[in-house]
């Protein structure tokens, strides 16, 4: 495949980074970590703004990434409402992408797992980020149906030099002891073969664009949680319970398209067709 860009995948690991410097390297775009958790919980990466910022400002391309420690869709949305504040206002050219390469996760099934990914990246959609996932060649080929996951973005790592991935993907981490000016230490080293900007900006994803009209508030369950939704996709209707702060539709978001210009994610949701708010 043809290399469209080379950059840099980057955490608090790299601690303070010369933007400047990398930028002169030849580095075109910088995947940043967004956070992780540990046993105090999820956490933002005490890097993630000042590395997104530091990038955009000598003109390279920024992305983000979350590692993923969910077991359940309820720890899918524990997570990425810590993830999601700390992505509102921003403007990022490439996808954000779910990390799914936890040995904490292989327990859970190839089916479940895969899943859990989807529903991740389906909820990123509907928040209007354009949204990918992250393994490596072992753990897909093992632990993931990456056949239901083939429209949404694949970053592969794999370090022997070529990619031993049998699917599509559509960029690849390279290397994981990568050396580059203005960063001390090793860095993570990836291929883009995809212009993702032009698809970005065209679904008013990341930041770009008309990010559609403001939603009217679901009425609530004394629990706190949304009253269940009826779903119509594709003339299918299907019932899901309510969670919190996240209506539930199955994806990929950037593929459903029902108005011409205009996206799922980005459509008010009980538009005529699409979603009835009736209560079970």
């Amino acid at each position: 495949m043809t290399v469209f860009e080379t950059g840099i995948d980057v955490s608090r690991y790299q601690g303070q980074i010369n933007w400047p410097q990398v930028a002169a390297a030849g580095k075109q775009f910088a995947i940043v970590r967004v956070g992780s958790s540990n046993n105090n919980g999820v956490y933002v990466d005490p890097y993630f703004l000042q590395n997104v910022e530091g990038a955009h400002s000598v003109g390279m391309k920024v992305g983000a990434y979350y590692f993923t420690y969910a077991q359940t869709e309820e720890q899918v949305i524990r997570e990425l409402q810590t993830y999601l504040a700390a992505l509102e206002g921003l403007r990022l050219e490439y996808p954000v992408f779910v990390d799914v390469e936890s040995n904490t996760l292989t327990g859970l099934g190839k089916d479940t797992l895969t899943g859990l990914v989807q529903f991740a990246m389906d909820i990123l959609y509907q928040r209007g980020w354009y949204a990918g996932y992250y393994s490596y060649t072992n753990f897909a080929n093992t632990y993931l149906d990456t056949s239901r996951l083939s429209a949404y973005p694949f970053w592969v790592a794999d370090y022997r030099g070529y990619v031993g991935y049998k699917g599509s993907y559509d960029m690849w981490q390279y290397s994981s002891t990568g050396r580059v000016n203005g960063i001390t230490g090793a860095v993570d080293l990836n291929y883009s073969y995809k212009n993702f900007l032009p698809i970005i900006k065209a679904g008013g994803f990341n930041g770009f664009g008309n990010q559609g009209p403001a939603m009217q508030p679901i009425r609530q369950d004394p629990g706190g949680f949304q009253r269940p939704l009826r779903i119509l996709l594709h003339g299918q209707s299907e019932r899901h319970r309510g969670l919190p702060a996240f209506g539930r539709i199955s994806g990929p978001f950037h593929q459903r398209k029902r108005v011409p210009g205009l996206y799922l994610g980005h459509l008010p949701l009980w538009q005529r067709g699409i979603l009835d708010r009736a209560a079970l």
